[in-house]
């Protein structure tokens, strides 16, 4: 069992332009660790994925000022409520162009001891702007497993 209910973890996918995925990566608030090295990214935390694409969010910026951080916290918290996660794959399609690899994200909640779990896969493929989304949630007993397709429609 996990000490905390939050787990995410991710491969480590080999990128193509550092540079370029780090011009990505400072268009969001992410609310997850995102190692990178030259050649690699990798995903991991104790938290569920979410991001907010700064400029989608006038406010977001003023929100994270530190001087006012803890008065903004139900704000953030409403933002990412509203946005992280369809941001999140955003931020996941504007990736796929700079790897060399895919990249698999995984996440897991327990609320309790062992039921019940939410779990959520997240797949990209080198230059492919779909993500591929499978959860699993376990509501009063019911296994409700579902992949979806996330088409970049631009």
């Amino acid at each position: 069992m996990l000490n905390d209910p939050w787990h995410l973890v991710s491969n480590t996918a080999t990128i193509v332009n550092r540079t370029a995925v780090e011009k990505v990566l400072d268009g969001y608030f992410i609310s997850v660790r995102i190692e990178l090295t030259d050649d690699q990214l990798e995903i991991g935390d104790c938290e569920w994925p979410q991001a907010l694409k700064y400029s989608n969010h006038e406010s977001l910026e003023s929100l994270l000022d530190d001087d006012s951080w803890e008065d903004n916290d139900e704000a953030l918290d409403l933002l990412l409520e509203q946005h992280g996660d369809r941001e999140f794959i955003e931020m996941l399609q504007e990736l796929a162009s700079f790897l060399k690899t895919p990249l698999t994200v995984q996440a897991i909640y327990l609320e309790r001891t062992d039921f019940p779990i939410t779990a959520c896969e997240w797949h990209v493929k080198p230059n492919d702007k779909n993500v591929e989304v499978k959860m699993f949630r376990t509501l009063d007993g019911k296994e409700t497993p579902q992949t979806i397709l996330v088409e970049n429609n631009t």
